[in-house]
């Protein structure tokens, strides 16, 4: 069995379809098998009637070439074409020299014949139906010809031992024989197509599994390789605002400039309404209050007073829970958006307390008709941060001018009181010298008196 598969497979690659396979494995089959019958009709031929004897080594020659064509690489088909186109001809010839002028058809030939037009049936596939087609109606036309045509046979060689009943039951043989080869070669081609057909439909669901297998893990990588663009085209997004926001904070020292370009970019570049900036005041000998600082498209004027109480209001709330307030119920009376078809609630409000050293300095407002998505709110609060840590040193500055500021003044007080001081001395000194001229004077006068009164006593 190993020696027939090793004859079966001859040729065979991996790179043939199934069918290609199994055509080849039957044309393998069939050239040795047409080899292993037609070597004994060669002895037989050659001791019976030798003129027709390379007819029959012709056959065999045409099963050999098969093997020769498929060894160089050539596609079987060529080779089939030319044993189920030759080898009919072939047979007819042997069939028409054996007979005599006059003789008639020889009975086992005949059926060796005809058992030649299942040949086709069984060397092409379904997808060669014309070839199969032109290859039976070849073989039928070999085997009608010699009922109307005479014999070509020498009257030199007797051509009884091919008429004897011993021949006619060995041709009987050959064709019977020639017809279960058929048979099995059909049998062994249509269930090893149904094997491999089997083990093909498996090894496509097997490989549909592994595809749907691998298509899932496709989508889901690509998702995760979308979701992590989306993420970082997020984080591009907030580090380029902070970078910008930033550099408005490093391009100013103007508390009050600041603000104003801060909110506005913020706004601008976070695409919402409107929006404002709240200080809280904790001036020494003051109580802590939220004081309106900047505002922007509020519908109330710019800069106007607007104070809140440490809990007052959402703002309020914000402040003493120090944390993000936002919202998407607003209520009626809070706050209105201007726009140009007027004002109208809006959709989300951001509220952001804009921390320095876990101190709150300040909040941030903002308002829009969409929702604010988490990255934005990062940005407030990143952001926030910067702008916190400039107001505490805007804060520092503007304490620091002021105690400058005292100290130039009392410095210059003290300079002035000095002045005076000094004055008031050259003053107090020139009494004193005043003074003493005025008592050496009166000294003086005082005894001018007592040396007169001591001249009159003494005269």
């Amino acid at each position: 069995m190993s020696f027939l598969k090793r004859i079966s497979e001859f040729g065979a690659n991996e790179q043939m379809d199934i069918e290609s396979k199994a055509s080849l494995k039957v044309a393998n089959l069939w050239a040795f098998l047409g080899m292993l019958i037609t070597a004994p009709f060669i002895v037989v031929t050659y001791k019976l009637y030798p003129p027709i004897m390379g007819i029959t080594i012709g056959i065999f020659v045409v099963m050999a070439l098969h093997y020769l064509i498929v060894a160089f690489g050539a596609d079987s088909k060529y080779s089939r074409i030319i044993m189920g186109t030759v080898n009919p001809w072939l047979i007819f010839s042997y069939h028409m020299l054996l007979r005599h002028a006059g003789d008639g058809i020889v009975p086992g030939l005949s059926l060796a014949q005809g058992s030649m037009t299942i040949m086709p049936w069984v060397l092409y596939s379904t997808n060669e139906r014309k070839l199969q087609l032109t290859m039976i109606a070849n073989s039928f036309l070999t085997l009608c010809l010699p009922l109307f045509l005479d014999g070509w046979g020498s009257d030199e060689f007797s051509n009884k031992e091919f008429y004897s009943q011993d021949m006619t039951v060995a041709l009987f043989a050959v064709a019977g024989m020639i017809l279960f080869i058929c048979y099995i070669l059909s049998t062994s081609s249509y269930s090893s197509l149904q094997k491999q057909n089997a083990k093909l439909w498996k090894d496509m669901e097997t490989k549909q599994q592994d595809i749907q297998s691998q298509s899932a893990d496709l989508k889901s990588y690509v998702a995760k390789v979308e979701k992590q663009q989306a993420e970082n085209e997020k984080r591009q997004w907030v580090m380029q605002g902070l970078s910008e926001l930033n550099n408005i904070l490093r391009g100013e020292s103007d508390w009050d400039i600041v603000k104003d370009r801060f909110l506005s970019h913020l706004i601008s570049y976070l695409k919402v309404n409107q929006g404002a900036v709240y200080v809280v005041s904790d001036e020494e000998g003051e109580d802590v209050y939220i004081e309106l600082s900047t505002c922007y498209a509020y519908s109330r004027k710019k800069h106007i007073e607007h104070k809140l109480d440490p809990g007052e209001g959402l703002l309020g709330q914000a402040y003493l829970e120090n944390d993000t307030v936002y919202r998407t119920e607003i209520p009626e009376d809070y706050i209105r958006v201007t726009s140009g078809l007027g004002e109208a609630l809006p959709t989300s409000l951001l509220i952001v307390p804009l921390r320095h050293n876990e101190e709150v300095l300040a909040l941030v407002e903002l308002a829009s008709f969409r929702e604010f998505a988490e990255h934005e709110i990062n940005l407030v609060k990143e952001s926030g941060e910067g702008l916190a840590s400039f107001l505490s040193t805007s804060k520092v500055t503007r304490k620091m001018r002021n105690l400058v500021s005292n100290a130039e003044k009392s410095s210059e007080q003290m300079r002035e009181q000095e002045h005076m001081m000094r004055q008031n001395m050259e003053e107090i000194m020139n009494a004193q010298e005043e003074y003493s001229r005025t008592i050496q004077e009166k000294d003086e006068e005082l005894k001018t008196l007592r040396a007169r009164i001591l001249e009159l006593e003494t005269s």
